[in-house]
């Protein structure tokens, strides 16, 4: 019996150390932007604190996703969990740009280490990965009911230090399976297998964080407030958790080709809107699109690479990458051309990223 209550545990303990994470970081950032404009940011500089989190990821994911296949997964997610809290909770001590940038890449590095040894580990334990990812959507959901109701920013961010405080408490009740020997990836050869995968996702993740880092205020500019930019990225983050937990029976490539033509009519769509209203139908089309396109991409590396924790690590990698420039400079053609110009700029890079997914070629090995 002890034996099926700790197999039943790690089943259930990867998908809730996601789903608590996932409320942490969404917690922590919904009402980012509008904090730091209120202490005097520019659009340029909320660019530059979205950036710091997504260079930070970037190299924490690259490089402790080839560790975690050398030398197990639970303690990266134990130690980035452990910091990960205190890095949240100094976000409310922040006061200027400079100060918000730095907190915001502790944050990152702590993250870039748990997204990918957990996901790795629940693969291996044999679970859904479209489950898995749907759990990580209901965390988002659950942060955007909490964001309808509390506003002040400070207690957001203790709300998603505590969230992260229980998910390092889940972790330590998890196991590390007894399987064969850790491998000692080449990270290059990973890159070049995977490629198709890689530089498509990061042009049209790429264009996607040059909107996201000033969605508030467009939303804003659109007539909403606080309440409403909660809701409307409710309706994405409750869309997502329904269809992740089907999607996954469609064929992993085409998941990845869809979500790249239902996104790019939605930066169109976006362009388009002259009321906040409008973006209701827009917002569930997004959570449609982004759930094709995660999954699909997640689908494909896990199912073919040995080397899976190294593979998902290059692709949160390459995941952040976009998250760090996106942001810079989707926060400077905001400034210099306006709302509408920036959602164009981002549906070509999603086209950019469909046209590269299905040229005609084949994946180096």
């Amino acid at each position: 019996m002890g034996s099926e209550s700790r197999i039943s545990w790690n089943m259930l303990g990867p998908r809730l150390v996601n789903m608590l994470t996932s409320l942490a970081s969404f917690v922590s950032a919904i009402f980012l932007p509008l904090f730091a404009d209120e202490f005097g940011a520019s659009k340029f500089e909320i660019g530059l604190i979205g950036a710091s989190y997504g260079v930070a990821y970037f190299f924490s994911a690259w490089i402790m996703g080839r560790q975690s296949d050398i030398r197990g997964r639970l303690p990266f997610v134990r130690i980035g969990l452990g910091t990960g809290a205190i890095a949240l909770v100094l976000q409310s001590m922040a006061s200027s740009s400079l100060t918000l940038m730095l907190v915001r890449a502790l944050a990152g590095l702590c993250f870039g280490m748990v997204s990918l040894a957990i996901m790795a580990y629940n693969y291996e334990e044999g679970q859904s990965t479209g489950g898995f990812a749907s759990l990580g959507a209901l965390g988002w959901l659950t942060g955007t009911f909490i964001a309808i109701f509390v506003h002040d920013y400070r207690v957001l961010f203790f709300l998603s230090s505590a969230s992260t405080s229980l998910a390092f408490a889940v972790s330590l009740f998890l196991k590390e399976r007894e399987r064969h020997a850790f491998i000692m990836p080449d990270v290059m050869r990973v890159v070049r297998r995977n490629v198709r995968v890689y530089l498509p996702f990061f042009l049209r993740h790429f264009g996607a964080n040059m909107i996201w880092i000033i969605f508030p205020l467009f939303m804003v500019s659109l007539g909403a407030n606080k309440s409403w930019i909660a809701i409307l990225l409710s309706i994405n983050t409750a869309g997502q958790f329904i269809t992740m937990m089907f999607v996954e029976r469609f064929r992993e490539s085409r998941l990845f080709h869809a979500g790249f033509i239902l996104t790019t009519l939605v930066f169109i769509a976006y362009a388009l809107s002259t009321n906040y209203l409008q973006l209701i139908p827009v917002q569930a089309l997004l959570a449609v699109a982004w759930s094709c396109f995660y999954v699909g991409a997640l689908l494909l590396l896990l199912r073919k690479n040995e080397e899976k924790a190294t593979a998902i690590g290059i692709f949160f990698s390459i995941m952040s990458l976009a998250e760090a420039t996106g942001p810079f400079f989707g926060g400077l053609v905001a400034e210099l051309l306006g709302y509408s110009a920036l959602m164009y700029v981002a549906a070509c890079f999603s086209i950019i990223g469909l046209a590269v997914a299905v040229a005609p070629g084949r994946a180096k090995r």
